[in-house]
Protein backbone atom coordinates (compact mmCIF):
# COMPACT_ATOMS: atom_id res chain seq x y z
CA UNK A 1 0.00 0.00 0.00
CA UNK A 2 1.93 2.85 -1.37
CA UNK A 3 0.59 6.35 -1.92
CA UNK A 4 2.05 10.05 -2.21
CA UNK A 5 2.06 12.94 -4.88
CA UNK A 6 2.93 13.13 -8.42
CA UNK A 7 4.06 16.45 -10.21
CA UNK A 8 5.03 16.42 -13.64
CA UNK A 9 5.91 19.29 -15.85
CA UNK A 10 7.83 19.95 -18.87
CA UNK A 11 11.22 21.30 -19.14
CA UNK A 12 13.32 22.23 -22.06
CA UNK A 13 10.75 19.98 -24.45
CA UNK A 14 11.36 17.04 -22.33
CA UNK A 15 8.43 15.90 -19.25
CA UNK A 16 10.27 15.46 -15.32
CA UNK A 17 8.58 13.91 -12.80
CA UNK A 18 8.75 14.25 -9.10
CA UNK A 19 6.59 12.21 -6.39
CA UNK A 20 6.58 13.77 -2.78
CA UNK A 21 5.32 12.87 0.64
CA UNK A 22 5.60 8.73 -0.38
CA UNK A 23 3.92 7.15 2.42
CA UNK A 24 3.72 2.94 2.55
CA UNK A 25 2.65 0.36 4.34
CA UNK A 26 2.93 -3.77 4.33
CA UNK A 27 3.09 -6.69 6.37
CA UNK A 28 6.20 -9.20 5.79
CA UNK A 29 7.12 -12.70 7.21
CA UNK A 30 10.07 -14.58 7.57
CA UNK A 31 12.10 -11.16 7.48
CA UNK A 32 15.59 -11.17 8.01
CA UNK A 33 16.62 -7.39 9.34
CA UNK A 34 20.49 -6.43 9.14
CA UNK A 35 20.46 -3.23 10.81
CA UNK A 36 24.69 -3.14 10.67
CA UNK A 37 27.37 -5.20 9.38
CA UNK A 38 28.96 -6.10 13.22
CA UNK A 39 25.57 -6.18 15.09
CA UNK A 40 23.17 -9.55 15.36
CA UNK A 41 20.38 -9.46 13.06
CA UNK A 42 17.03 -10.28 13.56
CA UNK A 43 16.44 -13.62 12.10
CA UNK A 44 12.60 -15.21 10.74
CA UNK A 45 10.51 -12.21 11.98
CA UNK A 46 7.30 -11.08 11.22
CA UNK A 47 6.28 -7.00 11.29
CA UNK A 48 4.22 -4.31 9.98
CA UNK A 49 6.38 -1.73 7.91
CA UNK A 50 5.52 1.76 7.97
CA UNK A 51 7.38 4.29 5.62
CA UNK A 52 7.35 8.18 5.88
CA UNK A 53 9.02 11.45 6.32
CA UNK A 54 12.61 9.67 4.97
CA UNK A 55 12.04 6.86 8.45
CA UNK A 56 11.08 2.86 8.05
CA UNK A 57 9.17 1.56 11.29
CA UNK A 58 9.61 -1.86 11.59
CA UNK A 59 6.92 -3.08 14.36
CA UNK A 60 7.99 -6.68 15.17
CA UNK A 61 6.16 -9.64 16.49
CA UNK A 62 7.60 -12.53 17.85
CA UNK A 63 11.06 -13.15 16.71
CA UNK A 64 15.00 -14.13 17.28
CA UNK A 65 17.99 -11.93 18.20
CA UNK A 66 20.53 -14.32 18.57
CA UNK A 67 19.57 -16.44 21.04
CA UNK A 68 17.16 -14.67 22.83
CA UNK A 69 13.27 -14.23 21.67
CA UNK A 70 11.96 -10.64 20.95
CA UNK A 71 8.27 -11.10 22.52
CA UNK A 72 7.31 -7.49 20.59
CA UNK A 73 10.00 -4.65 19.47
CA UNK A 74 10.32 -1.65 17.05
CA UNK A 75 13.27 -0.64 14.47
CA UNK A 76 12.96 2.74 13.13
CA UNK A 77 15.64 3.87 10.81
CA UNK A 78 15.30 7.67 10.42
CA UNK A 79 16.59 9.34 7.27
CA UNK A 80 16.82 5.78 4.93
CA UNK A 81 17.67 8.12 1.87
CA UNK A 82 20.97 9.66 3.76
CA UNK A 83 23.21 7.00 3.87
CA UNK A 84 25.88 8.80 6.53
CA UNK A 85 23.19 11.10 8.33
CA UNK A 86 20.49 8.10 9.64
CA UNK A 87 20.10 7.01 12.73
CA UNK A 88 18.87 3.30 13.91
CA UNK A 89 16.73 2.78 17.09
CA UNK A 90 15.65 -0.64 18.54
CA UNK A 91 13.42 -0.64 21.18
CA UNK A 92 12.51 -4.66 22.40
CA UNK A 93 11.15 -6.36 25.00
CA UNK A 94 13.25 -9.67 25.52
CA UNK A 95 13.39 -12.41 27.08
CA UNK A 96 15.01 -16.37 27.50
CA UNK A 97 17.41 -17.73 29.57
CA UNK A 98 20.12 -16.31 31.12
CA UNK A 99 22.55 -18.82 29.53
CA UNK A 100 20.77 -17.34 26.75
CA UNK A 101 21.74 -13.09 27.81
CA UNK A 102 25.15 -14.08 28.31
CA UNK A 103 25.44 -15.81 24.53
CA UNK A 104 23.54 -12.22 23.65
CA UNK A 105 26.06 -9.75 25.70
CA UNK A 106 29.03 -11.90 24.47
CA UNK A 107 28.19 -10.31 20.77
CA UNK A 108 28.36 -6.71 19.71
CA UNK A 109 27.04 -4.36 20.73
CA UNK A 110 28.57 -5.40 24.27
CA UNK A 111 30.82 -7.71 23.44
CA UNK A 112 31.72 -8.97 27.36
CA UNK A 113 31.33 -13.06 27.96
CA UNK A 114 30.81 -15.05 30.98
CA UNK A 115 34.58 -16.04 31.31
CA UNK A 116 35.40 -12.27 31.05
CA UNK A 117 33.38 -12.33 34.86
CA UNK A 118 34.63 -15.70 35.06
CA UNK A 119 31.48 -17.33 35.18
CA UNK A 120 30.88 -21.44 34.42
CA UNK A 121 28.46 -20.60 31.43
CA UNK A 122 27.38 -24.24 31.46
CA UNK A 123 26.80 -23.96 34.85
CA UNK A 124 24.37 -20.47 34.42
CA UNK A 125 20.51 -21.30 35.55
CA UNK A 126 17.84 -18.94 35.10
CA UNK A 127 15.59 -16.54 32.89
CA UNK A 128 15.55 -13.09 31.80
CA UNK A 129 13.37 -10.46 30.77
CA UNK A 130 13.95 -7.02 30.45
CA UNK A 131 13.72 -3.72 27.82
CA UNK A 132 16.66 -3.55 25.89
CA UNK A 133 17.10 0.38 23.91
CA UNK A 134 20.02 0.62 21.09
CA UNK A 135 20.96 3.32 19.03
CA UNK A 136 23.57 4.22 16.85
CA UNK A 137 24.32 6.17 13.54
CA UNK A 138 23.98 4.45 10.30
CA UNK A 139 27.40 4.54 9.29
CA UNK A 140 29.75 1.44 8.04
CA UNK A 141 32.26 2.16 11.26
CA UNK A 142 30.83 2.75 14.90
CA UNK A 143 32.86 5.13 17.64
CA UNK A 144 32.07 3.15 21.15
CA UNK A 145 30.20 6.81 22.16
CA UNK A 146 27.90 6.57 18.70
CA UNK A 147 26.28 3.07 19.70
CA UNK A 148 24.34 3.52 23.15
CA UNK A 149 22.97 0.29 24.90
CA UNK A 150 20.20 0.55 27.96
CA UNK A 151 18.89 -2.54 29.20
CA UNK A 152 16.35 -2.52 32.78
CA UNK A 153 14.63 -6.23 33.65
CA UNK A 154 15.07 -8.77 35.97
CA UNK A 155 16.83 -12.22 36.37
CA UNK A 156 14.22 -15.30 37.62
CA UNK A 157 15.61 -18.27 39.87
CA UNK A 158 18.94 -17.07 39.37
CA UNK A 159 22.16 -19.62 39.83
CA UNK A 160 25.60 -17.66 39.25
CA UNK A 161 28.49 -19.89 39.44
CA UNK A 162 31.76 -17.91 40.16
CA UNK A 163 30.64 -14.43 39.75
CA UNK A 164 33.05 -13.42 42.25
CA UNK A 165 35.83 -14.61 44.31
CA UNK A 166 35.14 -18.44 42.78
CA UNK A 167 31.50 -18.50 44.96
CA UNK A 168 27.95 -18.88 43.54
CA UNK A 169 24.99 -16.61 43.99
CA UNK A 170 21.90 -17.95 44.35
CA UNK A 171 18.55 -15.95 43.92
CA UNK A 172 14.62 -16.00 43.22
CA UNK A 173 14.76 -12.42 41.91
CA UNK A 174 17.27 -9.79 40.76
CA UNK A 175 17.08 -6.76 38.90
CA UNK A 176 19.56 -6.43 36.11
CA UNK A 177 20.09 -3.14 33.66
CA UNK A 178 22.62 -2.02 31.41
CA UNK A 179 23.24 1.61 31.75
CA UNK A 180 26.42 4.01 30.79
CA UNK A 181 28.61 1.29 29.49
CA UNK A 182 28.32 -1.04 32.37
CA UNK A 183 26.02 -4.53 33.79
CA UNK A 184 24.19 -3.52 36.46
CA UNK A 185 23.20 -6.57 39.18
CA UNK A 186 21.21 -6.13 42.43
CA UNK A 187 19.31 -7.63 45.17
CA UNK A 188 18.99 -9.96 47.84
CA UNK A 189 20.02 -13.45 47.52
CA UNK A 190 23.01 -16.17 48.64
CA UNK A 191 26.38 -16.31 47.82
CA UNK A 192 27.52 -19.37 49.23
CA UNK A 193 24.67 -20.78 50.89
CA UNK A 194 24.78 -17.36 53.13
CA UNK A 195 21.91 -14.26 52.68
CA UNK A 196 23.75 -11.18 51.29
CA UNK A 197 22.03 -7.82 49.76
CA UNK A 198 24.63 -6.61 47.12
CA UNK A 199 25.13 -4.22 44.52
CA UNK A 200 27.01 -4.94 41.72
CA UNK A 201 28.68 -3.01 38.82
CA UNK A 202 30.99 -4.28 36.14
CA UNK A 203 32.03 -1.71 33.13
CA UNK A 204 32.42 -3.34 29.26
CA UNK A 205 35.33 -1.43 28.56
CA UNK A 206 36.94 0.36 31.76
CA UNK A 207 39.06 2.27 29.54
CA UNK A 208 39.58 5.78 31.53
CA UNK A 209 36.60 4.29 34.51
CA UNK A 210 37.58 4.94 37.78
CA UNK A 211 37.69 0.87 38.13
CA UNK A 212 36.13 -2.25 36.16
CA UNK A 213 34.02 -2.99 38.84
CA UNK A 214 32.79 -3.25 42.00
CA UNK A 215 30.66 -5.31 44.15
CA UNK A 216 28.73 -3.81 47.39
CA UNK A 217 27.52 -6.70 49.46
CA UNK A 218 26.06 -7.08 53.65
CA UNK A 219 26.08 -10.64 54.88
CA UNK A 220 27.03 -12.70 57.43
CA UNK A 221 30.29 -14.07 56.85
CA UNK A 222 32.01 -17.62 58.27
CA UNK A 223 35.74 -18.22 58.11
CA UNK A 224 35.55 -20.23 55.01
CA UNK A 225 33.89 -17.02 52.91
CA UNK A 226 36.03 -14.79 54.92
CA UNK A 227 38.99 -16.37 53.74
CA UNK A 228 38.91 -16.11 49.95
CA UNK A 229 37.82 -12.37 50.74
CA UNK A 230 41.25 -11.61 52.83
CA UNK A 231 39.38 -10.90 55.80
CA UNK A 232 41.50 -12.06 58.10
CA UNK A 233 40.12 -11.73 61.93
CA UNK A 234 41.12 -15.14 63.23
CA UNK A 235 43.65 -13.73 65.81
CA UNK A 236 40.92 -11.68 67.27
CA UNK A 237 37.50 -13.39 67.79
CA UNK A 238 35.74 -16.46 65.91
CA UNK A 239 32.29 -17.44 64.53
CA UNK A 240 30.53 -15.49 62.27
CA UNK A 241 30.77 -11.94 61.59
CA UNK A 242 28.53 -9.52 59.91
CA UNK A 243 30.55 -7.68 57.39
CA UNK A 244 29.76 -4.67 55.18
CA UNK A 245 32.12 -4.92 52.46
CA UNK A 246 33.07 -3.35 48.73
CA UNK A 247 35.05 -5.00 46.79
CA UNK A 248 36.65 -3.10 43.93
CA UNK A 249 38.51 -4.69 40.67
CA UNK A 250 40.72 -1.92 38.71
CA UNK A 251 41.38 -3.94 36.15
CA UNK A 252 42.32 -6.92 37.60
CA UNK A 253 44.15 -5.19 40.37
CA UNK A 254 41.52 -5.67 43.66
CA UNK A 255 40.98 -3.59 46.66
CA UNK A 256 38.94 -4.33 49.54
CA UNK A 257 37.09 -2.20 52.13
CA UNK A 258 35.01 -3.50 54.91
CA UNK A 259 33.41 -2.48 58.12
CA UNK A 260 33.06 -5.67 60.67
CA UNK A 261 30.53 -6.20 63.39
CA UNK A 262 29.86 -8.81 65.51
CA UNK A 263 26.86 -11.01 64.82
Amino acid sequence: NMRGFYKAAQENGEWVADVTNIIGDVSATNIDLNYHATLLPIRDGKADIHYENDTLRFDMGETQIGSMTIDKGIVTIENVSKAQDGMVTILADLSGSIKNLFEYIAEDPIGVTAEDMDIDLEAVKGNAEFELSVTFPTLKSILEDELVVKADGHLIDVTLPGIVKGMTLTSPQLSFGVKGGAALLAGKGQIDGKDVDFDWIEYFNPGDKDFASKVKAKFVADKAIREKFGIGIEDWLSGDVFVDLTYTEFNKNRSLDRENGFC
